[in-house]
């Protein structure tokens, strides 16, 4: 006799509202195959509309006690998609922790998880999302010469389109549109709204992947060069079959340093037990060739290991190191890569072909079914901390995933976020210290040229005079530079000399970036772009002029000073397309240029033996921020892009610009001082009562009604200090509505919530009770609510 299955499932792409587990009958002749994670098509709402599922769990009906009461007639499973499960009882256990941890649905959480295209039917032609352009191209540019088309972002998908003869008429996948302008698939979506994009089905293969690049057992090396643009050595073929190798021959020999910290490493791999461990080591001390001998370890044991990096701009290189040890059993994850890419990708790890991901934060959700570790390089990085829902750090899943794996955390800085040093000075974390150079170099002379002379003494240029004498030298003994401004465009900010005016965004609350490359003004928060004025907007006045330089006007004064130079820029503006971090980074690598220009992405990681001196301008550009953090960022960028210099055999310099040397952040990075800039921000840090001390949550609320989202953040205050009454929650610090200090983005206006408590649990607790009735509000209609607890950006 047929035993009736009973499955647990959530809906995907339901609201918060709808966001709950729903039961369904699984027919007979699906019983076989409905199984927890695997995806199901199931009939919904009162039309029985078809929507994608995931199945959660699969019960055998026993009397009246499951389902549980409301739930009596069951509706059926239409299908179940593909041939097994998907995810792991383990995804399912922590997409479950992630949605009550972050107050996400439940396919927030499973969107990370999951390959593009999961929901498709089986069988049948493959069809991905596609656009192509919906107007003539002439129409187009008109349309955003009269400004109809005002966002730089928008504008920069449509020029990549318009530069496509094939892709415009023929279309192209619309994730690979958006991997190629550099933006993301949500600005691909507002263009098809506009009616400047159509979308339309493509076949698979349609991006030249081939259509067999989905499967596990693809020959997915084009698509892994294409993604990565790491160059030939990374087009490698990475089948079902691929041989992972070991690499136990690295070709390196470690130092006395990295030997103890390696043995220590593999040691607590071999308990098969949970366990956190810092590299606590200066920059050059060798961390990757640790990883790449722990990761070889591993793999020995018939386990899997996860490696992340901060910066997209960072993958080819690791890549590269890794590929040369382990061979093609390598899969790629990042933002850039093309729906194809991303899927095949996903395929090799759950396939098993692959021991080892590599990439950037949504890599912590690699596949892998036996995972013996994951490594977090650059821990401190901010990039880990996702700003879109789930608000997860990558370092909290990374946690979550190796405790339910019995799996090794490695966590790797030269500048250790003071949190997490602090748990490892308590003996909560392990602890492992390099304080040598692998090649036993030197690091770095710093000096600090204090920018208040140099305008006392008439010097009113972009480079101080010890700056300008460097950079003379080292081109001329044909050694190479970087010069480091965490700063975009041309000028800051547009000033009327005879209002005072400050052209801004409409839509914001910040000035416009002024772009000389085509001679426009641009939001870096909204990307709303406007040309360039020739008046005043406010008084008509043409005495208008740009102040504050970027890394746009650093590389105008270099080629102004430096004639002959040979001169790169990376930024977000330059690092256009899928392979154009690659590409910048190689030229510079092969010296194909002399001087390397450019925001963060260039600070931390990159390894160039010929770079002997590194320039850092407006050093104070962080510090002035309205963030508890100001000063730990700039001791970090300080530290990590000095520590460009003098990799190779000769010797390295650093000039650090600066308005306040006598920071002690500044002076801290001068000297190399980690312990140093430790204890003193520690000391600030307790008497403010800010992490590690106090845990900081952050209620963020925003609409387009400002006085609407002012009456509804009072609201919630209210309901907050009465929560935290109620709950009998001592120790609770509840600051009233305030403005934050950007009180308006992309229309939408801002008001801000901060709470303080020892606990962090605590905090997501009252955050929980809050949130469930702020969004059963009707009077809360039209308001956003977002809350982040540590957030990594207070404005």
């Amino acid at each position: 006799m047929h035993t009736t299955l009973i499955a647990k499932v959530a809906i995907a792409k339901t609201t918060r509202g709808y966001d709950r587990e729903y039961f369904y009958a699984v027919p007979e002749r699906l019983s076989g195959r409905a199984a927890a994670g695997c995806g199901a098509i199931v009939p919904f709402g009162a039309k029985n509309a078809e929507r994608s599922a995931i199945i959660l769990s699969v019960h055998a009906q026993e009397g009246e006690s499951f389902p549980p009461k409301p739930y009596t007639a069951l509706k059926l499973i239409v299908s179940i998609l593909g041939d097994a499960p998907m995810l792991l009882d383990k995804d399912i256990e922590l997409a479950s922790r992630m949605r009550e941890k972050y107050r996400c649905t439940w396919f927030d959480a499973f969107s990370c998880m999951l390959p593009p295209g999961w929901a498709r039917r089986a069988g049948g032609a493959k069809k991905i999302k596609g656009v192509k352009a919906a107007l003539p191209a002439d129409e187009i540019r008109a349309a955003i010469g009269a400004l109809r088309v005002n966002r730089a972002q928008q504008i920069r998908v449509l020029e990549r389109m318009l530069a496509n003869i094939h892709w415009a008429s023929g279309g192209v996948p619309a994730r690979e549109l958006a991997a190629d302008a550099g933006v993301t698939p949500s600005v691909v979506d507002t263009l098809i709204k506009k009616g400047y994009l159509a979308r339309i089905d493509l076949e698979a293969g349609a991006d030249g992947a081939g259509a067999d690049s989905v499967g596990a057992g693809a020959d997915t090396g084009a698509a892994m060069g294409a993604g990565t643009g790491a160059g030939a050595s990374v087009e490698t073929s990475i089948g079902a079959n691929a041989e992972i190798s070991t690499g136990a021959d690295a070709g390196f020999t470690l130092t006395g340093e990295q030997n103890r910290a390696l043995s220590a490493l593999t040691n607590r791999s071999d308990e098969r037990k949970f366990s956190e461990t810092l590299i606590y080591g200066v920059t050059g001390s060798g961390k990757t060739e640790i990883y790449i001998r722990l990761v070889s370890h591993i793999i020995s044991m018939g386990r899997k290991a996860i490696v992340l990096v901060p910066e997209i701009s960072l993958t080819p290189q690791m890549m590269r190191m890794f590929t040369g040890h382990f061979g093609s059993g390598i899969a790629i994850f990042h933002s850039r890569l093309s729906e194809l890419e991303r899927r095949a990708q996903w395929a090799l790890v759950r396939s098993g072909a692959a021991g080892v991901a590599l990439g950037a934060r949504s890599a912590v959700f690699a596949p892998f079914d036996k995972l013996g570790a994951i490594i977090i390089d650059e821990e401190h990085e901010s990039s880990y901390k996702s700003e879109m829902s789930p608000r997860y750090h990558t370092a909290d899943i990374a946690k979550m995933r190796c405790e339910s794996h019995g799996a090794l955390l490695v966590y790797g800085s030269a500048t250790p976020s003071v949190e997490l040093f602090y748990r490892a000075r308590r003996g909560l974390c392990d602890l492992l210290t390099l304080k040598e150079r692998a090649n036993r170099r030197p690091l770095p002379d710093v000096h600090i040229a204090d920018m208040r002379d140099e305008l006392k003494s008439g010097n009113r240029g972009m480079f101080s005079r010890r700056l300008s004498n460097e950079l003379y030298n080292a081109l001329a003994d044909e050694k190479q530079a970087i010069l480091f401004l965490n700063r975009r465009g041309y000028s800051s900010f547009l000033l009327c000399h005879a209002c005072g005016y400050i052209v801004s965004c409409r839509d914001c609350s910040v000035s416009f970036t002024y772009h000389r490359e085509n001679n426009r003004l641009v939001c870096h928060y909204c990307g709303m772009t406007v040309p360039m004025p020739r008046q005043c907007p406010l008084c008509r006045s043409a005495d208008i002029s740009g102040f504050g330089a970027g890394t746009e006007k650093v590389e105008q004064e270099v080629r102004r000073l430096f004639p002959e130079c040979r001169v790169l820029r990376m930024d977000r503006d330059t690092a256009v397309g899928k392979d154009a971090y690659s590409r910048i980074l190689n030229a510079f690598r092969d010296g194909a240029a002399d001087v390397l220009i450019g925001t963060q992405m260039i600070a931390k990681g990159h390894d160039f033996p010929n770079v002997t001196i590194v320039g850092v301008l407006a050093a104070d550009s962080i510090l002035n921020f309205a963030d508890f953090r100001a000063t730990e960022r700039t001791f970090q960028l300080l530290t990590q892009v000095s520590g460009r210099s003098g990799r190779g055999e000769a010797a390295g310099r650093v000039v650090i610009q600066t308005y306040n040397p006598d920071h002690f952040s500044v002076a801290a990075a001068k000297e190399h001082d980690y312990m140093g800039f430790y204890r003193q921000e520690m000391t600030a840090r307790q008497a403010l009562r800010y992490p590690p001390f106090m845990q900081i949550g952050v209620f963020v609320l925003s609409g387009l009604d400002d006085a609407r989202v002012y009456a509804s953040a009072n609201a919630l205050f209210q309901a907050l200090k009465d929560e935290s009454v109620v709950g009998g929650a001592n120790g609770f610090t509840i600051l009233s509505p305030a403005r934050p200090p950007h009180a308006k983005i992309k229309e939408m206006y801002r008001w801000r919530i901060i709470l303080k408590h020892r606990d962090a649990g605590a905090l997501e607790f009252i955050a929980r009770r809050v949130a469930e009735s702020f969004y059963s509000g009707k009077k809360n209609k039209g308001v956003d609510l977002v809350f982040d607890i540590n957030p990594f950006s207070m404005l």
